[in-house]
């Protein structure tokens, strides 16, 4: 009997699911099994963007999320390139903002 799919299997398997075939060790030697993976859709990837950054204070943990939110995106997507682009912003305006708080209390 074999296993049951990790998808409904009255789908085909969707676009938005990655196929990756691994390398497991097991008792008779190596076999090769599939690892399903499900990818973010552009769209909830915009959206999960969109929350990360809705308030004015974000630190370091949101721009760990943003990075991982990228990587969800294939290599190729334009929708990658203008968020990676954003986020190099991002991190520049957040610079200049500590510089400017740090100058504001030595000043004070």
């Amino acid at each position: 009997m074999p296993a049951p799919a990790p998808y409904p299997a009255s789908e085909a398997i969707p676009s938005l699911w990655l196929v990756a075939p691994l390398r497991k060790r097991s008792s008779a030697g190596f076999r090769f099994v599939a690892e399903v993976t499900r990818l973010l859709t552009e769209q909830e990837v915009a959206r999960s963007w969109r929350n990360l950054f809705n308030s004015p204070d974000f630190g370091e943990e949101t721009f760990r999320k943003a990075e991982r939110l990228l990587e969800e995106l294939r290599p190729e997507s334009p929708l990658r390139h203008r968020l990676a682009q954003e986020l190099a912003e991002l991190r520049k305006i957040r610079a200049q903002r500590k510089k400017s708080a740090a100058r504001q209390k030595v000043s004070h």
